[in-house]
């Protein structure tokens, strides 16, 4: 937020005030002028391979949202492709220097794609997060990212055009990105609120029918809640208002609290074993919560597939992972004596 908040501060503050945020203002320009060159080559590059792609949060977030590329800090690159283009794209980052953490090799992949939704590659200290979903499988959301393909557009941005999700599928998305790190960033609920200041013919029904869709109700009313409560925000739509409304009495509520609570301290509130207390509070259902919790515990993760992937047979993978799990519970419990 400090790239942002020294353009709203420069007009009534002496200089000597807001020295330090203007410092961290051009240092964010830098670093967002850097990443937009490396992604218009990988654009270009894509594209070039015949593979469409979405840039998802990033230097486009913020010249799209912002009008400036300097006003949000951005530590990385995210690229969504569609599941099937995913081996040809990763060839097409790795034949520009862009390299892996671990090897992956080919027959491998589609383990991956079951077990994740993400490849984190490297090149000259940028990070570029290639994605062929918006959220990690364990947490069964439906998002229907081909739907979403068919409804995005093409949009000035980057110096380039840019494919953007429709308004109402970007809210979505960018909600459901900040329930996966509990909100505890106060500039993901600022993009949501300039997503809707820049799109008045936001579509609140459907935003709510499609959030119905992927059971991800809850999730919808918890990021609006923080966007009425934290920046005075409040959707014109009475089936969303009614949610929110303090008579209704959901288990939401609790999960908002935590949220809340969450994005307000400095050290994160929600951690360990409190995120399967807060998924059982978040999901739409008791079944879907159940259902992401125990996910959530059995799901592998990449590293663990594929970093130790010479050193473990992979029918060892799972029994390596409940393991891992189960010491890192009997930590905690140590810890809380």
């Amino acid at each position: 937020m400090a790239p942002l908040l020294a353009s709203r501060l420069n007009s009534y503050l002496p200089s000597p005030a807001t020295g330090g945020l203007q410092q961290l203002q051009r240092q964010s320009l830098l670093h967002n002028l850097r990443l937009s060159a490396h992604l218009l080559q990988l654009l270009r590059a894509l594209e070039a391979s015949g593979i469409p792609s979405i840039p998802f949060k990033g230097p486009v977030l913020s010249e799209r949202l912002y009008g400036d590329a300097a006003l949000r800090q951005s530590s990385d690159l995210d690229l969504i492709v569609r599941p099937e283009d995913l081996p040809q794209a990763l060839a097409t980052l790795q034949s520009l220097g862009f390299e892996r953490e671990y090897a992956i090799s080919p027959e491998r992949i589609p383990a991956l794609m079951a077990n994740s939704f993400e490849i984190a590659l490297t090149r000259d200290g940028i990070h570029v997060d290639l994605h062929w979903d918006v959220m990690p499988r364990f947490y069964g959301i439906p998002f229907d990212l081909h739907a979403a393909w068919l409804r995005s557009r093409r949009v000035d941005a980057a110096g380039t055009q840019v494919l953007e999700f429709s308004p109402e599928d970007h809210f979505l998305a960018l909600a459901l990105h900040s329930s996966k790190h509990f909100w505890a960033k106060l500039i993901w609920l600022s993009d949501l609120r300039q997503l809707i200041f820049l799109n008045p013919a936001l579509d609140w029904d459907l935003l709510l029918e499609r959030a119905r869709m992927m059971r991800v109700e809850n999730i919808l009313t918890i990021t609006l809640a923080l966007l009425r409560d934290v920046l005075g925000v409040e959707p014109n739509a009475p089936a969303i208002l009614e949610r929110l409304s303090p008579e209704q009495d959901c288990h939401w509520r609790a999960a908002y609290e935590m949220a809340r609570r969450n994005l307000c301290s400095p050290h994160p509130e929600i951690e360990g074993l409190r995120t399967y207390r807060f998924f059982l509070r978040a999901r739409d259902t008791r079944s879907d919560a159940v259902r992401q919790v125990f996910r959530h515990a059995f799901t592998p993760s990449s590293s663990e597939l594929f970093k130790s992937e010479r050193s473990i047979p992979a029918h060892m993978h799972l029994p390596v992972h409940l393991w891992r799990l189960v010491t890192k519970f009997l930590s905690f419990l140590w810890n809380s004596l």
